[in-house]
């Protein structure tokens, strides 16, 4: 017998604990911009968000050589992560017409607006819900930024092929938590796939 998933509940943010990160380089790209992104994005980090001063932060460096890499590239990967475990995301890859340092602006700036969202999950994490929350048996209940154009796509796709509900409430008041301004509450009835039926 299949045993069916367990309803999500991502109903607490936490506080920032922890800020890693990745600028890379390959092939005919100079080096050194990995390292101008690396300084840029921890600079535009911390005047962009003052919670981001007191948290850890690690962003590493690094070039593939052009014996090791399929081309020529650059790009700049970023992750925060909070007390509760939820993680944001944020990502840009470098352009001959862009200097690295506006590359990491750009990614900060993501980051930031992430963070400021007020949500357990980040807009690229969303939509990635949407199907384990309509298979699940029991009431799934996620707290997220304003709902992008994919997770409103997703649910109409599982509400149109499954008999999931979803219920969608702007600044919610959450248990333990209060009233959460500009956060979404995104609920949903699973239809309890795998579960044996009566």
């Amino acid at each position: 017998p299949t045993r069916p998933l367990q309803p999500i509940t991502l109903l607490s943010k936490g506080t920032l604990s922890q800020i890693r990160g990745l600028a890379y380089t390959s092939g005919a790209v100079n080096p050194s911009n990995a390292d101008h992104m690396k300084a840029s994005l921890v600079q535009a980090l911390k005047k962009g968000d003052p919670a981001v001063r007191r948290v850890d932060m690690s962003i590493e460096t690094v070039h593939l050589d052009p014996q090791v890499a399929v081309g020529s590239a650059s790009g700049l990967w970023v992750c925060a992560e909070t007390t509760e475990g939820c993680r944001y995301f944020a990502n840009a890859e470098g352009k001959k017409d862009v200097q690295p340092s506006e590359t990491a602006r750009q990614v900060a700036a993501s980051l930031i607006d992430q963070l400021s969202q007020n949500g357990c999950v980040d807009e690229h994490t969303q939509d990635q819900l949407i199907m384990p929350m309509s298979l699940a048996l029991g009431t799934s209940r996620i707290l997220c930024g304003p709902l992008t154009l994919h997770t409103r796509t997703a649910m109409w796709v599982a509400e149109t092929l499954t008999d999931a509900k979803f219920k969608i409430t702007e600044s919610p008041t959450v248990d333990g938590v209060g009233r959460v301004e500009g956060a979404v509450l995104l609920e949903c009835e699973g239809i309890g796939w795998g579960a044996e039926r009566e």
